[in-house]
């Protein structure tokens, strides 16, 4: 009696190298349909990531433009106040109550601000010397 081997059975070596074929493309198919998924949803988490990132910049940046206008209201408000003071005392009425209290007197003409006649000339000529008498 003569016994055939499964593996010397031509038939059946013909229909494992078909069916390891079809299982070959299958998974190599189902590989690059996991990495074409895999690439989408890594791509939709980064993109998530830097989305929420930019957010809470965004943010940060519109709170700090909030603070910085209140601050700026209150420095204008301030220099208003600080300029209705001096236009209060640069008046003439409040000059003069301020004057009243210091030793100080008010003059409408200085005579500190008149051309004074009495300079003498200096040079280097003797030419230009003014003559002595």
């Amino acid at each position: 009696m003569t016994v055939l081997s499964y593996k010397e059975n031509r038939f059946n070596l013909q229909a494992n190298k078909i069916v390891w074929q079809k299982n070959y493309r299958v998974t190599s198919v189902s590989r690059l349909i996991f990495l074409f998924n895999f690439i989408i949803l890594a791509t939709i988490i980064t993109g998530s990531i830097f989305y929420i990132i930019w957010t809470v910049q965004t943010t940060n940046y519109r709170l700090d433009i909030q603070k910085s206008e209140k601050r700026i209201q209150s420095l204008e408000e301030k220099s208003a106040d600080l300029k209705i003071q001096l236009s209060q005392l640069s008046t003439s009425s409040n000059i003069d109550k301020i004057l009243v209290g210091t030793n100080l007197i008010k003059e409408n003409h200085p005579i500190y601000f008149a051309s004074q006649k009495s300079s003498t000339p200096i040079s280097l000529n003797k030419a230009n010397e003014p003559k002595s008498e």
